[in-house]
């Protein structure tokens, strides 16, 4: 890959990250219940249900909904911001490992 290349896509990794951070702190705090073959997905800031998940899918979308939360949105958006050009390798591995922590994402063993 040439350099001008690299270069444009670390400024535009560095600028989706800004999008990224802006679209996770508008989000309220949330966690998805199961409740029998549904899920009910809720603001746990103001305890006020945002929606309800139905169908074969809804298991699934429940466990990444409660993965993608914002804290983990936030992460997500910190990690892209090193990649873009703001971090050293050592700064990606970390913050790489706290966005898998803040997902609740633990090593396959």
């Amino acid at each position: 890959m040439n350099r001008l290349r690299l270069e444009r896509q670390i400024r535009e990794v560095d600028a989706g990250s800004d999008t990224w951070r802006t679209i996770a702190r508008a989000a309220p705090p949330w966690e998805v219940v199961r409740d029998g073959a549904s899920a009910v997905l809720w603001n746990t800031r103001e305890m006020t249900r945002i929606g309800t998940l139905e169908g074969v899918w809804a298991s699934s979308v429940a466990r990444y909904l409660n993965a993608m939360e914002p804290r983990s949105g936030l992460a997500l958006a910190e990690l892209l911001w090193l990649v873009g050009g703001h971090g050293n390798m050592a700064d990606v591995q970390s913050q790489a490992h706290r966005l898998l922590t803040a997902m609740n994402v633990d090593a396959v063993t």
